[in-house]
């Protein structure tokens, strides 16, 4: 680990500031009576909630490096090299420590394959951080990887009301009037097929209907939209035609 850890995490120059009044502040005192000043002003107190004042600014890179390079070793030895190279008495130093925890989960329970942190590890958050400390052999391990959140279907109509949608077919779009599939054979304008009886084959047909109009619903008859709907419609119907 390098020595000079601290001073190439912390050693670098502070973010925010500038303006050192904000505008009008001056009018506003000038405005003020004279009995009804201040004696006192704190620096920050002019800016309200403080948004402009200064932030620190540290390069988080170097320890990231070196905890990924630490992977495999016993955890307690690489916070001890960590904390061999950083001051506890020394307040800028010790904000590198506690950046520690904004990368390892040091508390986690593993179920079957699945590593998640204990209540209260991470604060709030319940996900695990890039690391994570093994509750039974003590070594630092790399997180696996979060599986990502699945990406919205792409919308295929637009719906009107809860038995009208507009559906875009053989290139031409439709107001399809849509119905409940309770029993068949009943004949769906957009497959163009006769639907069997739902007892006979229910499971089957309700899949391809949920994929088809989002519901266990069958369209019961169509119209073409006018030149005039088109134009009223033509942002909405836009987007469906990209997405389809």
């Amino acid at each position: 680990m390098r020595t000079h850890m601290a001073k190439v995490i912390v050693e670098r120059p502070r973010g925010g500031g500038g303006e050192k009044e904000p505008k009008g502040i001056r009018r506003r005192w000038q405005r003020c009576p004279l009995d009804d000043l201040p004696r006192r002003e704190s620096i920050g107190k002019k800016w309200g909630m403080g948004w402009r004042s200064k932030y620190l600014n540290e390069n988080l890179a170097p320890l990231r490096r070196f905890l990924a390079g630490s992977v495999g070793r016993p955890w307690d030895k690489v916070f001890s090299e960590l904390c061999q190279h950083i001051r506890i008495d020394s307040a800028v130093q010790k904000h590198v420590r506690d950046h520690v925890d904004d990368f390892v989960t040091r508390h986690v329970e593993i179920v079957g394959r699945t590593v998640r942190p204990l209540p209260g590890a991470n604060g709030w958050g319940t996900l695990l951080r890039p690391y994570y400390v093994h509750p039974v052999t003590g070594l630092l391990r790399a997180s696996p990887r979060q599986p990502r959140k699945p990406e919205r279907p792409p919308e295929t109509q637009l719906r009107i009301d809860p038995t009208h949608v507009i559906r875009q077919v053989d290139g031409l779009w439709y107001e399809i009037e849509l119905a409940p599939y309770t029993d068949g054979p009943v004949y769906d304008v957009c497959l163009r097929e006769e639907l069997p009886s739902r007892a006979r084959a229910w499971s089957d047909t309700d899949r391809r209907l949920r994929e088809l109009y989002g519901a266990v619903l069958y369209g019961r008859s169509k119209r073409q939209l006018n030149s005039r709907e088109i134009r009223r419609l033509s942002p909405q119907l836009a987007r469906l035609a990209l997405s389809t």
